[in-house]
């Protein structure tokens, strides 16, 4: 969902009110579900999961928050400032990064 978002801000043209939408959108999933998909981390798998969760919640969060603070002030007639979109960028491949990092992890545990 924010890598959709992302390329769609980076478009000449770019429908800022779509993308808002959008970040709502991802702000909204990472409350309701993400949320509660890490405190069950936290309550029933071991620390080092409960800690990557948190990492992993912590970074989508920023992510979403950096996405919203980019469209803010934007013009609708041009895209995201490549600067806004570097930083955008970085941010998504951390979370990414982070994700890939849990999801080895929970393997592993699970596997054992």
């Amino acid at each position: 969902m924010l890598r959709e978002i992302d390329a769609e801000l980076t478009q000449p043209g770019a429908d800022l009110d779509s993308a808002r939408a959008g970040v709502a959108r991802a702000r909204a999933a990472l409350h309701d579900g993400l949320a509660g998909a890490q405190a069950t981390v936290e309550i029933e798998g071991p620390e080092k999961l409960a800690r990557m969760a948190e990492e992993l919640s912590r970074s989508l969060s920023a992510c979403v928050a950096n996405i919203h603070a980019a469209t803010l002030g934007e013009s609708p007639t041009g895209p995201v400032a490549v600067r806004n979109s570097q930083r955008i960028r970085r941010f998504l491949n951390h979370a990414s990064s982070k994700r890939n990092q849990f999801v080895e992890h929970a393997r592993k545990t699970i596997d054992v």
